[in-house]
């Protein structure tokens, strides 16, 4: 077979392509400081970077969820802490008022101060964390409990419990 000049200039031009394209590469490469920069750099390598960032997705959310469970966690106990105070408090209120002789308006007024503690109780257990009634289970959008004029209490929430995803 016999070289033409034709031929020589074709390999030349081609070899000089190539090398620019390999430099336009290396250059892109430093420039993001990636090495895969589209899928047809690294197919598989590209898969694999996928997996790893929804790995690194998945993580993300877990340490979100962890948080706000940490959080709910806190707000609840200060509530049921605070639930723990108001019970002592009326305790408290009715050894003070026990055994003694009172009178009507003694009685009255320790009624009353009985029926606030009950009512911050009702407002406690109604408590919102993030917009979220935080004891009535998955119903959390309504308030769970209520009162009516008789002091009696009614429980509209349901028993469902609230989890999050914290790990695989």
């Amino acid at each position: 077979m016999r070289v033409t000049l034709k031929m020589t200039t074709s390999n030349f031009l081609r070899n000089i392509q190539q090398q620019a394209s390999d430099i336009l590469k290396a250059q892109r490469q430093i420039a993001t400081q990636k090495r895969i920069n589209k899928i047809s750099d690294d197919p598989i390598g590209m898969g694999r970077v996928m997996g790893f960032r929804s790995n690194i997705a998945a993580i993300e959310q877990f340490e979100e969820n962890i948080d706000q469970g940490i959080h709910q966690l806190e707000f609840n106990e200060i509530s049921l802490d605070l639930a723990s105070d108001l019970v002592l408090t009326a305790k408290g209120i009715a050894e003070n008022y026990a055994g003694q002789k009172m009178t009507a308006e003694q009685k009255q007024l320790a009624a009353h101060q009985v029926k606030d503690l009950y009512d911050q109780l009702v407002g406690l257990a109604n408590s919102k964390f993030n917009n979220n009634y935080i004891f009535g289970g998955h119903a959390t959008s309504t308030a769970p409990f209520s009162r009516d004029a008789d002091f009696n209490i009614t429980y509209h929430g349901d028993d469902g419990q609230v989890r999050l995803m914290v790990g695989d």
